[in-house]
């Protein structure tokens, strides 16, 4: 592709114009095939055997509207009706970041980085924006840090909260099949982590973030 601008520059697909390409691909029952040969449901780490005609749910229309998420509204958002060293799961901070623990996970551990100020990722100023880059490779590099973790994923989906938030998802070390994004399917079939080894893990993981950045451990490390 020219990028000089030379070449006249085709304008990007709207909305209606991939979901008519979606809908020229359904039956007659508005369906998909679920495990085409290069279909996710066909990979090893795929938690689910999946049978050679499983087919997807019926594919509904386009919505005029994407759906509002929680806390849209800033004064209805949880950074409004509860401030974050009255949340339990709260495990490390400064002037401008929390990070969360996931309460309930079976990975070694799952943690959630958002903003203080209501903004969404795609507002961060340049300066937040700056240092969240920092915090990214200074958590996932504390996360990989823990002996039964691989490697650190990192997601932002953003579809259920207006508030910032991204992911922080350590993978366990030397298993096979719980590994790239279907690890967060295997997280909601695994046993939950003990309380205690929950905590150990986070402790771990935040000393040794406050190492690396600063700011402030609010779950201790066991002595």
């Amino acid at each position: 592709m020219d990028w000089s601008g030379s070449a006249p520059q085709q304008a990007a697909e709207s909305a209606k114009a991939w979901f008519a390409r979606v809908e020229a691909a359904l039956d007659a029952d508005r369906t998909l095939p679920a495990s085409p040969p290069d279909s996710f449901a066909r990979w090893d780490a795929f938690p689910f055997d999946v049978p050679d005609d499983a087919r997807t749910r019926p594919v509904v229309p386009l919505a005029d509207a994407d759906r509002a998420r929680l806390g849209e509204d800033s004064v209805e958002c949880h950074c409004a009706t509860r401030p974050p060293e009255h949340d339990p799961n709260l495990v490390w901070r400064n002037e401008h970041w929390t990070l969360k623990r996931f309460a309930r996970t079976g990975l070694p551990i799952i943690a959630i980085l958002e903003p203080v100020a209501h903004l969404d990722l795609t507002e961060l100023p340049d300066r937040l924006a700056a240092e969240y880059g920092l915090l990214t490779v200074r958590l996932a590099a504390a996360i990989e840090s823990l002996p039964s973790v691989g490697r650190c994923h990192v997601s932002r989906w953003g579809d259920g909260g207006a508030h910032g938030h991204v992911w922080f998802l350590g993978r366990p070390v030397r298993h096979p099949q719980v590994v790239g994004s279907v690890a967060v399917i295997w997280d909601d079939l695994l046993p939950a982590l003990p309380d205690d080894v929950r905590d150990a893990n986070a402790a771990q993981v935040v000393a040794e973030l406050t190492r690396r950045h600063g700011g402030t451990a609010v779950l201790a490390r066991p002595a």
